[in-house]
């Protein structure tokens, strides 16, 4: 049974006039934080714990040099080489246990700005990897509605909707038909293409 030609006008002026794509939010994104400035900041934090390393150890060497000279000084060695030799002892032994201290924090900032890295390389592929999910639900989308077109064209004497009553003609919509093919056609890697992706 045909539909009522007023009834299918409008069901194809629907159809045909109906916007499939959505706006690619992603395709302008900018990440909030940058990495020069969280670079900075790592660089900042790991400064101020050397800075901290090196005041704590002076204030170590001066308090236990000031001790040992006071012990001496009360069984009356108050110079010599023997508080000499005491005295570069004390500052050798805490000078090891601030290098082995730098030392891990220098390791600890390498992996830090490695794992800084990594991680803007990663946003940055969910950022490219969502940006292209958008344009293949829009590809996708094309695709159905002109797989609807279509279906519709071939059943329009059913629907008794005649040609010239259309907008647009049968070449422009067969076009774009053949456009959306070829798009779902690009090569994509590992040997697929676009449409087969979708």
């Amino acid at each position: 049974m045909a539909l009522d030609q007023a009834k299918a006008q409008d069901i194809w002026n629907q159809l045909y006039g109906m916007n499939t794509q959505m706006v690619n939010p992603f395709e302008s994104y900018q990440n909030p934080f940058s990495y020069g400035t969280e670079s900075q900041n790592l660089n900042t934090i790991y400064g101020n714990e050397r800075s901290d390393i090196e005041r704590n150890t002076n204030e170590d060497i001066s308090g236990q040099q000031q001790k040992a000279a006071q012990s001496m000084a009360s069984r009356g060695i108050t110079g010599g080489s023997l508080l000499t030799d005491t005295q570069k002892g004390i500052a050798s032994n805490i000078n090891k246990q601030k290098y082995n201290a730098l030392s891990r924090l220098g390791t600890n900032q390498a992996n830090a700005a490695l794992n800084l890295q990594n991680l803007f390389n990663q946003n940055q592929f969910d950022i490219t990897k969502a940006g292209v999910g958008v344009n293949q639900q829009n590809v996708q989308n094309q695709l159905q509605q002109s797989g609807l077109l279509s279906s519709f064209l071939n059943q329009r004497e059913q629907l008794g909707l005649e040609q010239e009553n259309e907008p647009g003609t049968l070449a422009d919509i067969f076009s774009g038909l053949q456009t959306a093919a070829k798009v779902g056609s690009i090569p994509m890697s590992g040997g697929t293409s676009l449409l087969g992706l979708l």
